[in-house]
């Protein structure tokens, strides 16, 4: 081999391992910027994984102020439809009042006003319920010594009494009795306890007289 093709050799043998070396090198580059890329990728999933119960939470704030928003548009149409219905209930009241007004003031003059009917008492249906309801309204009142019932009292009550109490010993025979009726007994069989004579005022029955029994004197 000559000179001229021995360096030609030497050229291409050089030329080989510089291409060899630059490949060599420029794959680790791409390497490490493979790498890098996927370390950043990493990274920001992390961070946006870091941020995902800060998210959830924020997603339920949303849907409850969401939630809450429609029940205040819902509360706040009741309001405005209880406001007319308010309004118009007011109109109505002034024209039921417009009627029930004189016509004219000459009307109004010869026109004597009627009084309205009282409505009569109705019977106690539950005696010794009604009895029990007065002694508790009584409750906490001071009892006066002629209010304080004893053994031996005659409670002695008129007709409009009777009525209220026992309605049926009006009928036949005892219709045109005028009274007064004893009916201490009476109660005491129907189970009411008398606390305070006054318990008859608060049922509306105020005819009544106590008859107290004679002392034992000692003999």
């Amino acid at each position: 081999m000559d000179n001229v093709t021995g360096q030609w050799c030497c050229s291409m043998a050089s030329a080989a391992l510089l291409v060899f070396f630059a490949t060599g090198c420029g794959g680790e580059k791409m390497q490490d910027a493979a790498r890098a890329e996927a370390q950043q990728e990493i990274e920001r999933l992390r961070a946006e994984n870091a941020e995902l119960p800060n998210l959830r939470e924020e997603n339920k704030e949303a849907q409850r102020l969401r939630a809450e928003n429609q029940e205040i548009h819902k509360l706040r149409g009741q309001y405005q439809q209880l406001g007319q219905l308010r309004k118009e209930n007011e109109q109505f009241r002034q024209q039921l009042a417009k009627l029930k007004a004189p016509k004219t003031a000459a009307s109004a003059a010869n026109i004597a006003p009627v009084e309205p009917l009282a409505e009569a008492p109705q019977p106690i249906v539950n005696i010794v319920q009604a009895f029990e309801g007065a002694a508790l309204a009584l409750e906490g009142q001071e009892v006066k010594e002629q209010d304080q019932p004893a053994e031996g009292d005659r409670i002695m009550v008129d007709t409009n009494a009777i009525a209220l109490l026992i309605p049926d010993l009006l009928k036949g025979a005892n219709a045109t009795n005028p009274g007064p009726y004893e009916i201490s007994g009476w109660l005491k069989s129907r189970g009411v306890r008398m606390k305070n004579y006054q318990q008859f005022n608060s049922l509306g029955i105020t005819n009544y007289k106590i008859q107290r029994a004679d002392p034992v004197t000692p003999k």
